[in-house]
């Protein structure tokens, strides 16, 4: 079966959107190990290799989770037979479900936070944009704004407990 050009970009996309959550998983199955890119790399050629398997509309993660897995133990064992120190394989299934119920929390609140900063003003939103996204300096904002910084502390500090408590909220009303 060969997939169309608009499959092909979905599972770009998919695989590109969950580069993070697999350089975590690689990470905390190789603490300290070389080679994460490197097998970060492998796993990216079996998933393309192996594209035509994947399922559209089926859990991404979870089938590419399971490749990853595969290909992180078989990096481990070569590893071991270069006597390098490496985990027993039931440390690294604990290893890995841990950091798939992190990598999800980190989503669940990354979307939480879009969910509330959608919900700010334009003018805060450019504020926080230069403050944090931007990492640009509060005093030459101030100056370019005709305010001072103090008061943009403040509604700096009000902003950051008001995208605080809407996380909260949401969170919480996503976990009912």
């Amino acid at each position: 079966m060969s997939l169309d050009a608009k499959q092909t970009q979905d599972f770009v996309q998919l695989l590109t959107s969950h580069q993070s959550a697999l350089r975590v998983m690689i990470l905390s199955m190789m603490p300290g190990q070389p080679g994460v890119s490197d097998v970060l790399q492998e796993i990216n050629l079996v998933l393309w290799q192996k594209m035509k398997d994947f399922e559209p509309g089926s859990n991404f993660r979870a089938w590419a989770f399971s490749i990853a897995r595969f290909k992180i133990l078989e990096h481990l064992r070569k590893l071991k037979k270069d006597r390098h120190l490496v985990f027993d394989e039931e440390l690294c299934n604990q290893l890995v479900e841990e950091t798939d119920q992190d990598s999800k929390h980190t989503e669940a609140m990354q979307e939480a936070l879009e969910a509330c900063l959608s919900k700010v003003r334009p003018k805060d939103a450019q504020l926080l944009r230069h403050r944090y996204y931007q990492g640009g300096n509060l005093q030459e904002y101030a100056q370019a704004h005709n305010e001072s910084a103090g008061a943009l502390r403040v509604t700096l500090h009000r902003l950051r407990t008001s995208l605080r408590r809407c996380m909260v909220r949401k969170l919480k009303l996503d976990t009912l």
